[in-house]
């Protein structure tokens, strides 16, 4: 009798380990799925020329400047603005940029382009927050090779 209730007890321990582990892993990935991440906050971000043109000639220095703005329109400090120029091998652009609400334009870097042609370059800025995008702008610069080629 005895070795019959030890050899139930030892028979269904593991299935009662298992079972628990199991409910504990269906409790974790259920309190995950009831509770995202929140929102990043409402922000805008406004990137532009820093002279005013929206042209340039191929290998001439183009400034970028750009705000990062809350919903009030205050600015914003301590995010990165990832920059990108399309089509890619267009130009040679900073990678990212540190806003600094100090500056009067928030921030500001250095494109140098390569385009052989008259062409249409697109830069984005975006800053991303919990692998989202929480603010974006794009703008377009006509390139054209140098007078003297």
């Amino acid at each position: 009798m005895v070795l019959q209730h030890i050899w139930e007890v030892r028979f269904r321990l593991p299935i009662l380990f298992v079972a628990v582990f199991l409910l504990f892993l269906s409790l974790s990935c259920h309190d995950s799925a009831t509770n995202p991440p929140p929102p990043p906050p409402p922000m805008t971000l406004d990137i532009y020329p820093v002279n005013g043109l929206y042209e340039v000639d191929t290998g001439f220095n183009f400034y970028i400047g750009g705000r990062l703005v809350d919903q009030n329109n205050n600015p914003l400090s301590g995010h990165t603005v990832y920059l990108s120029v399309d089509p890619p091998g267009m130009g040679n652009i900073t990678p990212y940029a540190i806003l600094d609400p100090q500056q009067d334009n928030g921030f500001s870097t250095q494109v140098v382009y390569n385009c052989p042609v008259d062409t249409t370059v697109r830069i984005t800025g975006q800053v991303r927050e919990v692998n989202t995008v929480a603010a974006q702008d794009v703008m377009s610069v006509w390139v054209r090779p140098p007078p003297n080629q």
